[in-house]
């Protein structure tokens, strides 16, 4: 049988980066959409996570998360998490990610904000 292969696996397979701060780069999740991109506060600090299945009782607010992938794609790894342990992150925040020289660049303009730069404004969600 052909194995599911998971959205965001590129995302999956590293961590969140130890500078996203919440209410700039996420914000608590008001709803979960099934196979969107989440960030999961878990016991072993923040991971990106694909939410695949609703759990519990219908009044409990409880998802299946998939926090790692296998090198094909297919679900490694999962937790239940709570709803108020799921964050949404922010498109710009994203959109930063997939850029490594905005990545080396913000390194850069820290450097060079002592130097009398500019800081970078963090992303923000869209209103």
């Amino acid at each position: 049988p052909a194995v599911e292969k998971l959205p965001f696996v590129d995302k999956l397979s590293r961590g969140v980066p130890e500078t996203w701060e919440e209410g700039a780069q996420y914000k608590a999740a008001e709803k979960v959409d099934l196979k969107s991109l989440v960030v999961v506060d878990t016991a072993t600090g923040l991971k990106f996570g694909v939410p695949i299945a609703k759990t519990g009782f219908f009044w409990q607010q409880n998802y299946k998360v998939v926090t790692a992938v296998t090198p094909a794609g297919a679900a490694a790894s999962s937790e239940e998490v709570p709803l108020q342990n799921i964050f949404v992150p922010s498109p710009a925040a994203l959109a930063e990610l997939d850029q490594p020289v905005a990545a080396v660049g913000g390194f850069l303009s820290g450097l060079f904000k002592s130097f009398g730069g500019k800081e970078q404004p963090k992303p923000a969600f869209p209103k």
